[in-house]
Formats: structure tokens, sequence, C-alpha cells
């Protein structure tokens, strides 16, 4: 929930009605996924070990200062694969260039962080506890957000677009690119690959297991898929927009998750079986 300054777009201008603010879902889509390509392009850059450590010859060091390389930011967010009802709008606090016509009013926009997961290359360095593991995660968090906010202070020009305050919680960091609030995980297959080899795993352990699979990689599976049949039918982004504007009008929208609804488009657009086409319209 962000208070402040809200875009005031002159109603009959060409901002208004074609731009990526209210009126074109798919311009907003794709602004959002611009933004996320580009925070992709600054981590993968600026985690690589490239600055030589004082009083080693050998040894170097990331410009963020996290020990380990970032090796891929997947993207978790139906914001990111063009099913979300109401994209995000870029805010202009949160470092959102400024757009023709727009003025800054005061308002109120309430919007779902975009979720995203960072994988760190393959490496011994984890430890082999699953209680360190996740302290492990939040110390990597914490440095990140400790690097970005340090990069800010001494080279300003390379952190274009990263604007407002960094929070960090013990399982997800927060922070303002380009406009967007961006809320991004640590994804460990360490600790996956532990919690799967334990012989009798407790209760919690069971649990945990789930949610991790839940969380990182079922989530990353599934926006994968449902984003290569978006990619090869341009109708199936509105379509599943549609079924969940159907779904939220008959007050389903509690029971029904957003994922099914994707699946069920899906299958309509891969269905093999069937007599029928692909629909070629929305």
């Amino acid at each position: 929930l962000i208070d402040g300054a809200v875009p005031n777009i002159p109603q009959g201008s060409e901002t208004a009605s074609n731009g990526p603010w209210f009126g074109n879902p798919t311009s907003a889509h794709r602004n959002v996924m611009k933004s996320f390509q580009g925070l992709t392009s600054f981590f993968r850059t600026n985690s690589l070990p490239t600055l030589p450590v004082p009083g080693s010859l050998e040894e170097k060091q990331s410009r963020l200062g996290i020990p380990l390389a970032i090796d891929a930011v997947e993207p978790l967010s139906a914001s990111l694969r063009y099913a979300d009802l109401f994209p995000p709008l870029p805010h202009p606090f949160l470092g959102s260039s400024a757009v023709k016509g727009m003025k800054k009013v005061s308002g109120v926009i309430s919007s779902e962080p975009i979720c995203i997961q960072i994988r760190f290359g393959a490496s011994s360095k984890w430890p082999s506890d699953l209680k360190a593991i996740g302290a492990a995660k939040t110390a990597m968090l914490i440095q990140l957000a400790n690097g970005i906010e340090e990069m800010k202070r001494t080279s300003r020009h390379e952190c274009q677009g990263f604007e407002g305050l960094i929070a960090v919680t013990p399982s997800y960091l927060d922070l303002g690119y380009q406009g967007y609030v961006f809320r991004i995980t640590v994804r460990a297959d360490p600790e996956i690959r532990l919690l799967r080899g334990l012989f009798r795993p407790s209760v919690e352990a069971a649990s945990l297991l789930r949610a991790l699979t839940r969380d990182h990689v079922v989530s990353s599976m599934h926006h994968s898929m449902i984003h290569s049949v978006h990619t090869a039918h341009p109708s199936a982004s509105a379509v599943v927009r549609m079924a969940k504007r159907w779904v939220s009008g008959h007050m389903l929208s509690g029971l029904i998750p957003h994922e099914a609804i994707e699946l069920l488009v899906a299958k309509v657009y891969t269905d093999r079986s069937s007599p029928l086409d692909a629909p070629g319209t929305v």
C-alpha cells in the first residue's frame, strides 16, 4: 500500500487511452516484464565476483557483497505471465520515470508485490543443517539489501530505478524498482534435497518440504507452462483475465485459486484430443 503520488492523466489524451496506465492491460504487463528483465540483469551482473579482495591476490568478491553468484532470477507472479486481472501500475515514488501528461496528485495505489525468486550457483558453502540453511537464506537477503544500498551511495548511475526503502524479513525482501514493488525470495535447492533425503522426517520437516516444493518448484513450473501457452496463443491472456473476472463476479474468488483458472484455460488451448482447434480470438 503506497500513499503518495498517482498519475493524473487528462481524459482523452493519448497516454490515458493507449498508454500503460489504465486502458491497456497488455502494455501494463509488458512494462512489468521490462522492469523484471532490468532487475534480473542487475542482479546477475553485480553478483559476479569481479572485485579483488583487499589483501588477497586471487580471491574476488561481487559488487553486491554476496558470497555466491546469482545463477537465475525466476518470475512467479501472474503479472509476469500476462495473467493478472489488474496488472500493477508503476508508482512515481518507486523509481518510475514520468510519462507525458502525468501530474503528481495525492492518492493511494494498492497492489500485490511482484513475487520473484533468486537461485544461486552450485556451491559447497551451503551448510548441512536445516536451521543453518534458513539462517543463511536470511543472511543472503540482508547482504543483498546492504549491497544495493551501498551501490546507491557509491555508484548512483548504475542503480537507476531503485527508490524507496528496502524491507527485509526472515523469508523475503521487498524493494522498489522502476515503479514496482518486487518481493524476492531465495530458492535453496540444497535445502529441498536435504529434506527429501530424510529417512523418517518429522511432521514439521514434511510440512516444510511441501511448502518449499509448492512455493519454489511447482510455482516456477506453473509459471513457465502458462507463459509458454500465452506466448503461443496471443488470445489466451485475455481469456484468462476474462475467466478470472467471471469467477470474481460470481463470488467464487476465495474458492478457486487463480492458478486453477489458468490451467483450465491452458487445457482449452493445448488439448490435442479435442476435435476443435485452439481458439483464435477472445
